[in-house]
């Protein structure tokens, strides 16, 4: 998993990575890469937003690419002071 686009040090700004030749998440049949691989970048991915408190996950902010790597975008949401952590996905496994 790689973040598409992070935050400068600067005040004003932000340092984009475009990636490109990506497939956007579909609510409606979500992808299903190859197994346990797949399965394991989205707890890697629920775990990620628990720690950076992302109260924003959706199928908007989800990309993968043919090979299969998952990609999160937008995190615009996270770090917030919000005490209400509603809108994270539970975690159903972690690994080491």
């Amino acid at each position: 998993m790689a973040p598409d686009a992070r935050s400068s040090l600067f005040q004003n700004g932000a340092a984009v990575l475009w990636v490109e030749n990506t497939s956007n998440w579909s609510i409606a049949k979500p992808p299903q890469g190859p197994e346990p691989q797949w399965s394991l970048q989205l707890t890697r991915m629920k775990m990620f937003d628990l720690l950076i408190a992302n109260i924003d996950r959706n199928q908007g902010n989800l990309i993968y690419d043919a090979d299969w790597h998952l990609f999160l975008i937008d995190h615009s949401r996270a770090f917030i002071d919000k005490k209400d952590l509603k809108g994270i996905a539970p975690l159903g496994r972690v690994d080491r």
